[in-house]
Order: structure tokens, then sequence, then C-alpha cells
């Protein structure tokens, strides 16, 4: 069970309710329209999430924490020719995304790397798709170049523990490996590349459900205990990161039982 079925049940979404009042988020301009169908939007959301982790990287090349690629896991779904493809890609994107976490500049070939990673990623999570390992997108390398131009860095300076694609110890097992996009300190960062200006319900419970798991399992890829005090979610197609207090979202007079119901809910108690 994956966050995004979790709260697909009308009984957890109707909990979330009771504990839970949805922010609303500033109005922003659209910096980067969208030119693609369904499926390439879904496509190129994983895969700037990749590109977006390594150009915050570019602010802490050598203090951001980051952990093994969701995209390496897809091999064991491969046939021998196309899992020898794919891990030569891999590499590469190693050396890229190194590269490019270091200084060096964006280019096109990172961003088809992307689409590449993106398109693993895929079968990593559902077993399927294998056909369309190794296809690049030259219309989704094209919008991740504009997306990745209009990055405010700014929002992102100043923070002393950074930590990509964080994992919850052993909470994350309990709901498919969950895996959040950027922690900053105390706050939870979501990367959304959707047209859409405002936010979902859903992607505030999304947040919530990584607290609650933090609160559970810890980080996996941090060596001592983490606390999330506040969530965010960057609108990519916006250059906007919006942050609220935990505090400011959740009843905290009712937070031990909102956190104790989520631990039965998904089998931790």
């Amino acid at each position: 069970m994956s966050v995004t079925t979790f709260l697909r049940d009308k009984e957890v979404v109707a909990r979330f309710k009771e504990f839970v009042t949805v922010p609303r988020v500033p109005d922003a301009s659209i910096l980067v329209p969208s030119t693609l169908d369904k499926s390439q939007a879904s496509l190129t959301g994983t895969a700037f999430d990749y590109l977006m982790r390594y150009t915050v990287k570019r602010l802490y090349p050598t203090t951001a924490v980051d952990r093994r690629w969701e995209a390496e896991g897809a091999l064991h779904y491969l046939n021998d020719k196309d899992a020898r493809k794919a891990k030569a890609t891999i590499d590469e994107a190693l050396i890229e995304f190194r590269q490019y976490s270091n200084g060096a500049g964006l280019t096109p070939r990172l961003c088809e790397l992307s689409v590449l990673l993106g398109r693993l990623d895929v079968v990593f999570r559902t077993g399927r798709y294998t056909e369309l390992v190794g296809k690049s997108d030259p219309v989704i390398v094209k919008e991740l170049l504009a997306l990745a131009e209009v990055i405010d860095l700014r929002q992102f300076k100043g923070f002393e523990r950074v930590y990509l694609n964080p994992t919850f110890g052993m909470a994350s097992n309990l709901i498919e490996g969950a895996d959040a996009d950027i922690i900053l300190d105390d706050l939870l960062v979501e990367v959304k590349t959707t047209k859409r200006a405002g936010i979902q319900a859903t992607e505030i419970y999304q947040l919530l459900c990584y607290v609650l798991l933090c609160e559970i399992g810890g980080l996996g890829n941090a060596a001592c205990d983490h606390r999330l005090s506040r969530i965010g979610i960057y609108r990519s197609r916006h250059a906007c990161l919006t942050t609220w207090p935990v505090e400011d979202v959740v009843d905290m007079t009712q937070y031990d039982a909102f956190l104790e119901w989520f631990k039965k809910a998904i089998g931790a108690n």
C-alpha cells in the first residue's frame, strides 16, 4: 500500500478532515505553461524531482545527504540486455549529476538522463512499463530545461541539515517504501509539477503522512532522530515555495490522537 493508495480510502480521508485544516496558497503566476499530455505530465514530474533535488544540492554539495536512487531498483524487473543498458544510463547519470551538483552547467543531456531515470522509477514502483525503458522524449526535455531555468534557489538557502529523497526508517516499510522529496532542517518540501495554481487537500495529507512517518521511524538516511515542524510545497511551474507550520494545519490539541490513529491505520502498533 502506497501513500497514494492509503489516501484513496474514504475512511482515511474522513479522519484527516477531522484533524487537519487545509491551508490556502498565495496566488502565483505560471512561468512554465504545460504543453504535455497526461502521460508526459506524470513522467515530467518524476524526472523533475531528480533535477530539483540536485539543483538544491548545488547549494550544499558536500553536506546534503542523499541515498540510492529508486531507479536502480528497476534493474531487477528488466531482461539482461535492457538491464545492462539501464545500468549504463544510471552510471552516466551519477557522474553527470555529481558534476552538476558541484557547479557544472545544466545541459539537455542531463535533462534527458532525468527522463530516463524517471522511466526506471516507474518500473520500480509498478513493476510495469518495461518496454518504455531507454526511451527519451524531446518535448519533456525541453520542458525540464524551462522548469530548471526558473528555479529561484534563494528560497532554499540558509539551512544546515539537508536530506534528498529521504525515507523514514522502518516506518517507510509500512507504506510501500514511502519517500519524500527534500527535507531542510525541520521543513519537509514536496515538489509538485502541475498546472494548478492551488493545492489539493490530498497534497497536504500526503505531507502530513510523511511528518507522522518521521515521528514513528525517524529518517532512514540520518544518524539521529529528526522532528519535522513545517511543511511546504514547491510549485515548479510557478517557481514558488510556500510553507506552513504544522501547528497551523493540524489541531495540536488532537495531535497525539491523530498520531495514534495513524499508527493503527498503517499497522505500526
